[in-house]
């Protein structure tokens, strides 16, 4: 996953969800800047043999962070974000395992009734407040 800008430093962490988790079961990202763990997720998904659905839950507007809009804006906006993100979701054919939400992370968790979820990666916005509100959110979902 070196080639994918980004950041993921506990691959072992997806790898021992994925062993653990049977198929069937419905895992969730949220914030997924260009995908490098998540692809790497997708891909442990794909070699396993498991029929298990990955959720990409973000907005691909970034934070409020410089360097995060700086980024945006180098690509050309949020929109050329999200395609690099699919770009590399579909470079290592996992489209058929990928299921998107461009969404709030507190919007998103609307959509998935209570208990739907096996696993909840949160990885959005990193203020205290967003954290507290997305733990809300998406607690009762798994």
């Amino acid at each position: 996953m070196s080639e994918i800008p980004g950041w993921f430093d506990f691959p072992q962490v997806y790898a021992e969800l994925v062993n653990t988790y049977p198929s069937e079961s419905r895992f969730v990202e949220v914030g997924v800047w260009m995908g490098k763990s998540f692809c790497f997720l997708g891909e442990c998904v794909k070699y396993s043999g498991k029929d298990i659905k990955i959720y990409a839950v973000d907005t691909w507007a970034g934070s409020d962070e410089e360097a995060h809009q700086k980024t945006i804006a180098e690509l050309g906006g949020d929109d050329k974000l999200m395609e690099q993100f699919l770009k590399n979701v579909a470079d290592r054919e996992l489209e058929d395992i990928t299921y998107i939400h461009r969404l709030p992370s507190v919007e998103a968790a609307a959509k998935f009734e209570d208990e739907s979820l096996e696993v909840v990666f949160i990885d959005a916005s990193h203020k205290y407040e967003d954290v507290i509100a997305d733990i809300k959110a998406w607690w009762p979902k798994i």
